[in-house]
């Protein structure tokens, strides 16, 4: 998944939390604004907080 691969690349590292946050999300608007604001997004709590 893209999503995935981008924050592995920003971040060196995924945690398996996120990861199965990702995996197994099923609103892609969570997943859209994720992906538009990747350049933004600071770190990885960030990512929590829109997932949940």
């Amino acid at each position: 998944m893209t999503l995935k691969y981008l924050l592995k690349k920003k971040f060196k590292e995924l945690p398996k939390e996120i990861e199965e946050k990702i995996n197994n999300c099923n609103d892609l608007n969570k997943l859209d604004l994720i992906i538009d604001n990747i350049f933004d997004i600071s770190n990885l709590d960030e990512i929590n907080k829109i997932l949940n």
